[in-house]
């Protein structure tokens, strides 16, 4: 049975995104990721022409929303973290600028 925060949580982020993207030339699909020792979510933008959005994903944590690119990096095995908020508005705008910037954190 899913945690009933995460369950608000996916209420909220869905609610966003119907609110901010309709008729944008982007989708997205929503996913728990929760097991029983963490509480997680991921948003992934679906169906986007070009390769700006290309490893994009906000993940939820903790109250925390992290807009991330996996894969990243001159050898595609990093983790590059551009912002990390607890407003998904403010994480979901900061991802539509794309995977080409700086970030403020690589993992690898």
């Amino acid at each position: 049975m899913k945690n009933l925060d995460v369950t608000k949580e996916l209420k909220t982020i869905n609610n966003v995104l119907i609110e901010l993207m309709m008729n944008k030339n982007v989708s997205f699909v929503t996913d728990d990721l929760s097991n029983e020792y963490h509480k997680r979510i991921m948003v992934e933008p679906m169906n986007y022409k070009g390769d700006k959005l290309d490893g994009m994903q906000i993940l939820y944590e903790n109250g925390i929303y992290e807009v991330s690119e996996f894969q990243a990096g001159k050898n595609n095995n990093e983790l590059h973290i551009y912002l990390e908020t607890k407003s998904f508005k403010v994480a979901l705008k900061n991802m539509l600028k794309g995977n080409n910037r700086k970030p403020i954190k690589i993992w690898d």
